[in-house]
């Protein structure tokens, strides 16, 4: 089946919803959507079509046979898709919503979100933050919206089509039009009381929606039959979405031999993460949780998952080098270990920076507190460090860079210390936090990357975890996290 026949099978629909969640982590979100997906489907309506990665039961295969757009799908490859026999599942559903969320850009925190976008050809959607207690009303309300935005679908195709005919017509008139109609559905959703659970955002993409979907699950997604054509094509997709990461991650470094600012840093790091969740399902053995270098209770949820991926992928590689010599680059496991330790010190150490700063916990752990300012500055420094900055495209709050953060610390060591620690693990602490971010900051740059830098973050890691770092780390959270 081409991209061409799939899009204009559902060209009828005037709104998409996307759900996405991590099934290991919120079961029972997961039950309710299978459990439901039927219903939810029927009541939503004809104009909203949501899709999710969830196997949907039996009573939704039949009712689906006989919809229009199945109709004009219909393939013998479709039907084997839609096999129970032929089923479609990742390799571990946790990374999947990591890498899914990553590319999207949408925090891990804010899973299940259900992503919004009124076309596949266009590159900005807007995403909401749902749940169990809440979907069900989220989705009627997108219905609605899509089955009122018909007149508008009507009035952009008349435009459309008299633009198609006049001579001055041009591409860009096209797109002009086009997006006068997402615009008008963007501002509805926008209107609608949908933000219920605590979380929503727009987002702008590099590419379109299609490619960027299309390349997630190419590249976490493979077939229980060796056989079908839906895994030589998703192989295919996978291998080449790999090779295009490794070049950009490639050209990045090129073009910053010099220095990096953070927000290009934050870029770099989502390639990186891109790139060893797409090569963790390449991979035939998944390291075991207890030979972790962190035990997984002291760790959030995405940390676990990007540390466990990032090992197994490290382990795969470093065990393919001849010689023992580095035949690969290991730039992207680097920068995902240091980004394990930069989230644990995010939520915990600056948080206790924030919280000296006025930040009101625990009612804004790991979120923007609007209208307060958290600014800090060390000594006569002209420098400034937001500690309370929001991001412009959606309420999030967006933590200081890793070396920023370590300043301001180490500076408000010299009259206060946060408690549980003494003076020698703290100043430990800071040493091994200037390493990393070291190591961090130099993987971003233009030389590749040996196995023996990420033996490296190893070892500290290793050190903190005997030290017990971890698990104050986690402590701290917790009391912030709780009040």
């Amino acid at each position: 089946m081409s991209y061409s026949d799939a899009i204009r099978a559902i060209k009828d629909f005037n709104l998409y919803a996307f759900i996405l969640h991590d099934p290991e982590e919120d079961k029972e979100f997961h039950d309710t959507l299978r459990k439901n997906f039927d219903r939810l489907d029927y009541i939503t309506g004809e104009k909203l079509l949501f899709f999710a990665l969830v196997d949907p039961p039996g009573e939704w295969l039949e009712h689906g046979r006989k919809r229009e757009y199945y109709r004009r799908l219909y393939r013998y490859e479709t039907e084997e898709l839609l096999s129970p026999h032929n089923q479609i599942f990742s390799k571990n559903p946790g990374v999947t919503a990591l890498s899914i969320a990553n590319m999207l850009k949408i925090p891990y925190e804010s899973l299940p979100c259900i992503v919004i976008f009124s076309n596949f050809k266009i590159k900005e959607f807007v995403w909401l933050r749902t749940c169990s207690e809440h979907l069900e009303k989220q989705l009627m309300e997108l219905g609605y919206i899509a089955a009122r935005s018909s007149e508008n679908k009507l009035a952009y195709t008349r435009i459309t089509t008299y633009a198609r005919e006049s001579k001055d017509y041009s591409y860009d008139d096209y797109y002009s039009y086009y997006y006068q109609r997402h615009d008008f559905i963007m501002d509805k959703i926008k209107e609608s009381n949908l933000d219920l659970c605590g979380g929503n955002g727009i987002q702008t993409l590099k590419d379109r929606i299609a490619k960027v979907l299309s390349d997630c699950l190419s590249a976490v997604v493979f077939n229980a039959s060796d056989d079908t054509d839906i895994q030589r094509i998703a192989e295919e997709n996978r291998n080449n979405f790999i090779e295009n990461l490794n070049n950009e991650i490639l050209k990045f470094k090129e073009g910053n031999r010099d220095g990096i600012d953070e927000e290009s840093i934050i870029f770099f790091e989502e390639l990186c993460i891109q790139l060893i969740t797409s090569l963790f399902n390449n991979v035939s053995y998944e390291i075991k949780d207890g030979d972790l270098v962190i035990d997984k209770k002291y760790l959030e949820r995405d940390s676990y998952l990007m540390l466990k991926t990032a090992h197994t992928v490290f382990n795969d590689l470093k065990g393919k080098n001849i010689n023992g010599e580095s035949e690969y680059d290991f730039t992207a496991s680097a920068i995902c270990f240091s980004k394990v330790f930069e989230k644990e010190i995010n939520l915990s150490q600056v948080h206790w920076i924030r919280k000296k700063l006025g930040i009101e916990l625990p009612s804004y752990f790991n979120r923007y507190q609007p209208y307060k300012k958290a600014i800090y500055s060390k000594g006569t420094s002209s420098k400034k460090i937001d500690f309370n900055k929001k991001d412009r495209w959606s309420s999030r709050w967006l933590p200081p860079g890793m070396g920023e953060s370590r300043i301001c610390w180490e500076d408000i060591l010299k009259t206060d210390v946060p408690i549980g620690w003494t003076k020698d693990e703290l100043n430990d602490l800071n040493n091994r936090w200037w390493e990393i971010a070291k190591m961090r900051n130099k993987s971003a740059h233009s030389e590749l990357i040996g196995w023996e830098m990420v033996e490296k973050l190893i070892k500290h890691f290793e050190h903190m975890e005997e030290r017990q770092y971890f698990k104050l780390l986690s402590e701290m959270k917790q009391r912030f996290r709780s009040g």
